[in-house]
């Protein structure tokens, strides 16, 4: 289908999310890739290709990257600021990451996901007592995101006063 259109973007997005589904994460960067080349304007797509980026263990500063060009885009979505957040995190940037994640955390107050990145980093600079908070709020959702078991762990750990 994409050959006969190429400007439709919804045939990469499909094949890149069917990818990160099965963890080809190598794959769906190049999907995303031919996306963004094809439709730049495309924050989802940015975006998207971040957060692969970052689980194909691409180098860092290109998932920075990318997910700059969304938050530039897009600057005001919840889930581009936690994508930036997330990045820059990894990137050892704490200072922004804090600030974007809990942005993005008070603007989504029900995304599981979004209040565990918020967690992490809260933990990272030290704040445990907020990053507790944020854990209990993140597992207290129905969301079913990627790393709720590892978030559940941790709350238990911190809970029980260990490092």
């Amino acid at each position: 289908a994409s050959r006969l259109r190429p400007e439709n973007p919804a045939p990469y997005i499909q094949l890149a999310q069917l990818y990160v589904q099965a963890q080809r994460y190598g794959d769906a960067v190049q999907q995303y890739r031919t996306l963004v080349e094809r439709t730049p304007g495309n924050a989802g797509a940015w975006n998207n290709m971040a957060l692969a980026l970052l689980d194909n263990g691409s180098p860092v500063d290109e998932a920075v990257t990318a997910a700059r060009k969304a938050h530039d885009l897009v600057p005001d979505d919840p889930r581009i600021v936690d994508t930036l957040a997330w990045c820059l995190f990894k990137a050892g940037q704490t200072t922004e990451a804090a600030e974007l994640s809990a942005r993005a955390a008070r603007e989504l107050a029900r995304a599981g996901g979004i209040r565990y990145h918020n967690a992490l980093i809260l933990a990272e600079i030290g704040r445990r007592d907020k990053a507790l908070e944020e854990l209990e709020a993140a597992l207290g959702t129905e969301d079913a995101f990627p790393g709720r078991d590892e978030a559940e762990k941790l709350l238990s750990k911190m809970k029980s006063g260990a490092n």
